[in-house]
């Protein structure tokens, strides 16, 4: 009885920390219509009073340094990064036309334009979850072939070892705010933290894989996006009922 009582407790615990780790990184990738100045836009989105503004003041900072990430690679590989960048963020800013102009929201980002009453971090939060969860893997197989998917693999990979510097200062400004995040730290003794880094590499890798299987095997395909859109659902539950 006793094992049993401490791993339900200990599934829910790694369930609760999946919601703050979220916020790790949200993008390593965005096609929108037209040339545009993507961090202008966002930070002028966070600086707006909107529903917009949570999620935009986090992309702003990411896609900074996305950017310059691109600017090291060699020319053929960030060529393919900047055509992702573009279409990766386009599935936001779509969301975010829809909802200002009083459009049909993408089912993905429902609950982040709909949800009342919640808090800078939770906004944060659920757009976070519903850009890395659905929106890394229409990016990819929008916009690239299979073959294409496969030669852009290294430095999709070599993208989150280049963001992990920003981890420790989102994890502080999380900390700092929010009480929970605290004991979550504090009862995993500090292991939350790095908990975090692997998971989001997790759902990354599991977003390219969908992309793949989108191409080469539909049904996988089919099975494993039915998976992932329930998980997303079921963190967004506990992201607005949970962390208060």
């Amino acid at each position: 009885m006793t094992l049993i009582l401490f791993h339900n407790f200990f599934m829910k615990l790694k369930s609760f920390i999946a919601v703050f780790f979220l916020l790790s990184f949200a993008a390593a990738a965005q096609d929108w219509s037209g040339e545009i100045d993507l961090p202008a836009r966002l930070d002028t989105m966070s600086r707006s009073n909107g529903a917009a503004s949570h999620f935009a003041a986090i992309y702003s900072i990411v896609t900074v340094n996305i950017e310059d990430f691109i600017r090291l690679l060699p020319a053929s590989q960030a060529e393919l990064m900047k055509r992702l960048e573009v279409s990766f963020a386009g599935y936001y800013l779509r969301a975010v036309d829809a909802y200002q102009d009083g459009g049909t929201i993408p089912a993905e980002w429902l609950n982040y334009f709909t949800s009342r009453g919640l808090s800078h971090v939770q906004m944060t939060l659920l757009g976070v979850n519903a850009h890395i969860n659905c929106d890394i893997w229409q990016a990819l197989s929008g916009i690239f072939t299979a073959e294409e998917l496969k030669t852009l693999r290294p430095v999709y990979k070599k993208c989150y070892r280049f963001l992990s510097p920003l981890y420790a200062g989102l994890y502080r400004q999380a900390f700092d705010a929010h009480r929970k995040i605290r004991q979550i730290h504090f009862l995993t003794f500090g292991f939350g933290r790095q908990y975090g880094k692997l998971m989001l590499k997790k759902w990354r890798n599991r977003q390219y894989r969908l992309a793949i299987y989108y191409f080469e095997e539909p049904e996988k395909f089919s099975h494993m996006k039915t998976r992932v859109y329930k998980k997303k659902q079921r963190i967004d539950r506990m992201i607005t009922r949970k962390l208060k």
